[in-house]
């Protein structure tokens, strides 16, 4: 079997690390929204719109937050990854879901794999199955690049 480059390496850990994350990602969003400061926007009389003010700053992207004392940059967007991760598990069926939620809720494999009663092998296969599916996605919202 082919070792994988290095930079491969990191975008999978970066990958497990987000999806493991993904509870603390939102909160630290969720803050960075809140703390953003609304832009003073004038209408033409020159009246202050605090609307249109609010709308901007909820349709500006937050450029990067720090969860666990690591950069995340695009938060929102590694968020709408970890969205779609979840989505695609949940129609795959309930062993995708199950072993999505026990590998980055901190469970040990091998009590996923006898409550589910799956082998190891049926168990990491998923698990690549499902960080490709990430990969993918990631790739699609231009977080990481495939070469």
């Amino acid at each position: 079997m082919q070792r994988q480059s290095k930079s491969e390496e990191q975008y999978i850990r970066h990958i497990e690390y987000i999806l493991h994350n993904t509870d603390n990602l939102r909160e630290a969003v969720s803050e960075a929204r809140i703390k953003m400061i609304r832009p003073e926007i004038k209408t033409a009389s020159g009246q202050n719109d605090p609307t249109a003010a609010e709308a901007i700053k909820n349709m500006t992207p937050i450029k990067s937050v720090f969860v666990g004392g690591r950069q995340i940059f695009n938060p929102e967007k590694w968020l709408e990854v970890s969205n779609k991760v979840e989505n695609w598990c949940s129609r795959k069926g309930e062993i995708y879901e199950q072993v999505l939620k026990s590998r980055y809720g901190g469970k040990h494999y091998s009590a996923t794999c006898a409550m589910l009663e799956i082998t190891n092998e049926t168990f990491y296969r998923i698990l690549g199955r499902i960080r490709n599916y990430a990969a993918l996605q990631a790739a699609y919202e231009h977080l990481i690049r495939i070469d």
